[in-house]
């Protein structure tokens, strides 16, 4: 995503997961996303990499879908014409529509995104972002580097 140009130096955000994350429904969610947002005012939307259903037969021998876990892997995103200087970062995963996602993220649920942090941006330079899986014990993205 480009950013608006300014009078200062410039430079890029780049964000990578190598995951898996994943998410869970008991049903399947078109608005299923992973959303990474800078500055609380410029937002990502990724959609899932893959998903997978988790189907069992009722006793009429039907087959009825339990579950449906959407998958992010090899996600590579980032950010272009960012002013250079410090920035915060924000990355989530949800079911929701990105709209109500994004004001949870940046609101009073941020808290509970997968990862919250900052990052610096070089003059003319680029700042890395890296991320492995979700960590399942305190359910954040691990950062490698």
């Amino acid at each position: 995503m480009k950013i608006m140009p300014t009078a200062g130096g410039t430079g890029t955000i780049e964000i990578s997961i190598k995951g898996p994350i994943l998410e869970v429904a008991k049903e399947h969610k078109p608005s299923a996303h992973l959303m990474i947002v800078l500055d609380g005012k410029y937002a990502l939307v990724i959609l899932p990499t893959r998903s997978n259903e988790q189907k069992k037969e009722n006793e009429f021998g039907e087959s009825v879908l339990v579950s449906v876990t959407y998958f992010w892997e090899g996600v590579y995103a980032g950010f272009d014409n960012v002013p250079a200087g410090p920035h915060s970062v924000m990355i989530d995963v949800s079911l929701e529509g990105p709209e109500t996602h994004k004001a949870k993220m940046t609101g009073s649920g941020n808290l509970d995104n997968d990862w919250n942090g900052f990052v610096t941006v070089p003059n003319g330079g680029s700042a890395q972002l890296v991320f492995g899986a979700k960590n399942w014990v305190n359910q954040e993205l691990e950062r490698i580097r």
